[in-house]
């Protein structure tokens, strides 16, 4: 990870990140006892699952408003990179590229007690399928074919309680 903070003036202060994540350690995900149908009847098996995922880079820009003493508005937008693969998708990551356009706020009720509140739209620049087979066990087998339309809207609101100031400089 690497980010950035930049005052452009008093009002307004400058941010940014890149980050590189290196997703391609994960192969497989296993899963133990998994309840299925077996030759034998219900019962419990075993499943690997390749993932093979590719590193990704994930970046990111905003910047803070200080409208007044007490209050501060908050922007910003960035791009992660899915790390799955097409022909490796299943359900439980149906991942694609996407965009993050956010906003918020920050009110600084007393010198230690503040509050903010943000609101982030992650969205796909497509949708993306799945269609896959997936090995259970030693006997059995299921198919997955889906569509997906992989966006969210999260929103994120926290109080901020300054516990020690610091100790105040003197001249």
């Amino acid at each position: 990870t690497l980010s950035a903070y930049q005052d452009v003036n008093d009002r307004v202060a400058l941010l940014g990140s890149v980050v590189y994540t290196g997703w391609d350690v994960f192969k497989t995900i296993q899963l133990n006892n998994v309840a299925a149908v077996t030759p034998n009847g219900p019962g419990f098996v075993d499943s690997d699952s390749p993932t093979n995922y590719n590193n990704a880079w994930r970046f990111a820009l905003g910047a803070n408003i200080k409208v007044n003493e007490r209050f501060m508005m908050r922007v910003g937008g960035g791009y992660d990179e899915t790390p799955t693969m097409d022909a490796e998708r299943d359900v439980r990551l149906p991942d694609a590229d996407r965009w993050a356009l956010s906003v918020g706020a920050h009110y600084q009720m007393k010198p230690q007690i503040g509050f903010d509140l943000g609101y982030t739209y992650l969205f796909a620049r497509h949708d993306t399928t799945v269609n896959r087979t997936e090995t259970l066990g030693t006997t059995s087998t299921y198919n997955v074919t889906a569509q997906t339309k992989p966006d969210a809207h999260l929103l994120g609101l926290q109080a901020v309680w300054t516990m020690d100031q610091g100790i105040a400089k003197t001249k």
